[in-house]
């Protein structure tokens, strides 16, 4: 039997904040999107060592950038 759970437990942010994808498809390409128990968003740890929340209606640019840094992108708030 092949083990499909394969990368579940990695999270992504190619879905918003709070995002739900049940139910996982039975493979290994699930990128399960951040989230949390509180409403409206999702504390999140930074590099620096600072903690934040990020409301769900944070800009998807925005986003994505924050959750990188292969791309250079520079996060600004809008």
């Amino acid at each position: 039997m092949v083990d499909r759970s394969l990368g579940r437990s990695f999270r992504s942010a190619k879905y918003p904040i709070n995002s739900s994808l049940l139910p996982l498809a039975d493979n290994e390409d699930n990128e399960v999107p951040f989230g949390s128990l509180h409403p409206g968003g999702a504390l999140f740890g930074f590099a620096d060592g600072h903690v934040e929340f990020l409301p769900e209606s944070l800009d998807t640019t925005v986003y994505k950038a924050l959750s990188t840094y292969a791309g250079n992108e520079v996060a600004v708030a809008p």
